[in-house]
């Protein structure tokens, strides 16, 4: 089969087009190529050479992309005005990357406007505290104007 033909291959290039519409402000169809590249995900990449390092790094690699689509995913769902399914999006994202803050960013600001402000509040305070205990660092600089906005209920001006 021709490399360009793999489901990796096809994932990739369907990934970079929805990245490339989401940059043109297309983001239903930014969305829909999104779909379509998370459709072609079937399992652990490599499941059969998990040991050899070589299938590692690109497992890795591939894992790190499925991660950046699913947030990508749920930023689109929050700017098509549908923050319900947004907050489901980035809430899986987060179960599934705890440590990754654009997921944090994008859940709180689905809270929000999912009426929910009160919400995105606390769940602040649980991504603070794990990163102070886990890691011993603060929010970064994103999530920190976030949660300002949000008590001083200007978070919609954030974007």
């Amino acid at each position: 089969m021709p490399p360009q033909h793999r489901d990796t291959a096809l994932f990739e290039h369907t990934l970079e087009q929805a990245h490339d519409l989401a940059d043109r402000d297309r983001t239903t169809e930014a969305r829909t190529a999104l779909d379509q590249a998370l459709a072609l995900w079937r399992g652990q990449p490599f499941a059969e050479l998990r040991r050899h390092p070589a299938a590692q790094q690109e497992t890795f690699c591939l894992e790190e992309l499925r991660r950046t689509a699913y947030d990508l995913r749920a930023r689109l769902l929050l700017a098509e005005g549908r923050p319900v399914q947004a907050v489901m999006a980035a809430e899986q994202l987060v179960a599934d990357s705890p440590f990754r803050e654009t997921a944090w960013v994008t859940l709180l600001k689905a809270l929000c406007a999912a009426g929910r402000s009160a919400e995105a509040l606390g769940r602040y305070e649980m991504i603070r505290h794990l990163l102070a205990d886990a890691l011993g660092t603060s929010p970064g600089p994103e999530l920190q104007r976030l949660h300002l906005a949000l008590l001083r209920h200007t978070w919609a001006q954030q974007g």
